[in-house]
């Protein structure tokens, strides 16, 4: 959440999202020993990808009325639902 929070508006493309994603759990295993997600991930021709992602990390997120996709254009951005500190403080000083 705090990855969505802090990108611009508030929202992630979908692939730069299992991107991070990727390489938290690849630096949380190089470190620790196990991925933060212990989820198994699959090959596709964008980069690897958590298995069936949509089912696990979206709509787990979309559920807990965290965040939700957003189903328009090839980007399908995932953008969050909680506004960011920075988002809310900006707004207060104008």
């Amino acid at each position: 959440m705090a990855l969505l929070q802090g990108a611009p508006a508030g929202q992630l493309n979908i692939v730069v999202l299992n991107k991070a994603l990727f390489y938290t759990d690849l630096l949380a295993l190089r470190d620790f020993g196990q991925t933060i997600t212990q989820e198994r991930y699959v090959a596709l021709p964008q980069g690897p990808v958590i298995d069936n992602y949509a089912g696990k990390i979206v709509r787990a997120l979309d559920a807990a009325g965290l965040a939700e996709q957003i189903e328009v254009g090839l980007a399908k951005p995932v953008r969050s639902r909680i506004r960011s500190r920075s988002s809310t403080a900006s707004s207060h000083a104008k």
